[in-house]
């Protein structure tokens, strides 16, 4: 039990047979009665808000449990596994349902649902067509998973989210899914090669094409707003996407290994490109960020191996880590009037000027240039992001330059040469593990008359090594040099 009494944290003994929770809980917490297999009793008592992920998982003596009128929300996996459940009561004021809180619950005899969320089907019942019915706003995660005798769902027009992978494994689905503004579920098993989005469809759900591998083209109408996360992952085929005005976020692993997508079109209206996005399209070479976009999520073109050039408009002011890792066909470092924000380790630099006008340096920015011996960085850089020089195993010396008030976490991580960093008085926030690994490291240097600011600001272990020593005069700035 939690400190204030509120949440179930878990059991000592997993043996037990039953279970009542005493009033005044609010939570259950993240596995807290996992993998009791013996549990056939459980009571749960009016008052708790939320069922936490995994809380009931592998529970395979449970038969019927009732969820009281307060619980609003279920997490993931909360009753996956529980493989004896015969029958749940869902309340109708629960407004979320995590993915797969019911998975391979095989014994339920018919379908769970809220007022406003519809939560999971057994595939044991075999049904070939089910209706969803009418104000169900949410389809769960996983919700019809592996539902292979299914044929056909009606979608009442209420549904407006989409969960991931609510419709994956449905293999005998013979028409795409959709109502009348979400375009759900295309079967993969059909082999469909082209296909056009309905005009009238403003989203396209959460896992709508995943593994479609043979589709090669796919037209998104105007009407369309948002792509949702893995909409596209692993179309293999997809060879060119054009993404309509009206969108403004393409989803988390929305294109994520399309292998052989070489086009992408973005329209000035997005605004983030998210997680993943476009990871691992291992054909696309070269790709435009519109004006407007201000936020491109980590690893969002991770290991686009053939990609050459891309341009990051001055509207981008946020970038994820690992965004570009491994993009190792880039011909020039990424940046915009403000931010640095990749230097591709291929490129094989020993040393690199960071352009005057640069205000921030992003995380990872420079991660495993292992040959970089040398990189001056500019006044009027306020910002060293986490990882930004992370793996540069060649670096002996650095000089943060007058106006750099933030390094973030593990900035240096790695850097084994490291020998001696010069900080500067305006450095107010010194990031967790920022030298790990810098074995090399000799001395910090700081301004004379700052070591007790330093001391409350650099973490305890580097302390030893701080030495107030005047900052070394700027060198001339050379060209980059390549090995």
């Amino acid at each position: 039990m939690s400190g204030d009494g509120k949440t179930v944290l878990g059991v000592t003994d997993t043996s037990i047979t039953e279970c009542v929770i005493p009033d005044g809980v609010t939570a259950i917490g993240n596995q807290a009665f996992s993998g009791c297999k013996s549990l056939n009793e459980i009571t749960i008592p009016d008052g708790v808000t939320t069922i936490g992920n995994d809380a009931f998982y592998d529970c395979n003596s449970l038969k019927e449990i009732t969820i009281p009128d307060s619980v609003t929300t279920i997490g993931e996996s909360a009753f996956r596994n529980c493989t004896s459940l015969e029958k749940v009561i869902i309340p109708d004021g629960v407004t979320e349902i995590g993915n797969m809180a019911f998975g391979d619950c095989k014994l339920l005899k018919t379908p769970l649902m809220s007022k406003s969320v519809f939560a999971y089907l057994n595939p044991e019942l075999g049904l070939k067509e089910y209706a969803i019915p009418e104000g169900i706003m949410k389809i769960a995660g996983s919700a019809f998973w592996e539902c292979e005798s299914l044929e056909k769902v009606t979608i009442p027009d209420s549904v407006m989210e989409i969960g991931e992978l609510a419709f994956s494994g449905c293999k005998s689905m013979k028409s795409a899914l959709m109502n009348k503004s979400v375009f759900v579920y295309l079967n993969p098993e059909l082999g469909i090669k082209e296909y056009a989005i309905p005009e009238g469809i403003t989203a396209i759900g959460n896992s709508a094409f995943e593994d479609c591998k043979s589709l090669e083209k796919v037209t998104i109408p105007d009407s369309v707003t948002a792509i949702g996360t893995r909409a596209f992952k692993n179309c293999e085929s997809l060879n060119e996407i054009t993404i309509p005005d009206g969108v403004t976020k393409i989803g988390d692993t929305a294109f994520w290994e399309c292998k052989l997508l070489k086009e992408v079109t973005i329209s000035e209206g997005v605004t983030e490109i998210e997680e993943y996005a476009f990871s691992r399209c291992k054909s696309l070479k070269e790709m435009v960020i519109p004006d407007g976009v201000t936020k491109i999520g980590g690893q969002a073109f991770m290991d686009c191996e053939s990609l050459e050039m891309v341009t990051i408009p001055d509207s981008v002011t946020e970038i994820g880590y690992h965004a570009f890792c491994d993009c190792r066909s880039l011909k020039a470092p990424l940046m915009n009037k403000s931010v640095f924000v990749y230097l591709n380790q291929y490129l094989n630099l020993k040393e690199y000027d960071i352009p005057e006008g640069i205000k921030e340096i992003a995380v990872g920015a420079f991660r495993c240039c292992y040959l970089l011996k040398k990189v001056t960085i500019p006044d009027g850089v306020t910002k060293i992001g986490g990882y930004a020089f992370e793996g540069c195993e060649s670096l002996k010396e650095v000089i943060v330059p007058e106006g750099v008030t933030t390094i973030e976490k593990m900035a240096f991580n790695g850097c084994k040469k490291l020998k001696a960093i010069y900080f500067p008085q305006s450095l107010e926030f010194v990031g967790s593990y920022i030298f790990n690994y810098c074995k090399a490291l000799q001395k910090i240097c700081i301004p004379v008359g700052t070591l007790d600011k330093f001391r409350k600001i650099i973490p305890k272990d580097y302390l030893k090594l701080l030495v107030e020593e005047e900052p070394k005069p700027k060198k001339k700035k050379g060209t980059s040099k390549k090995s």
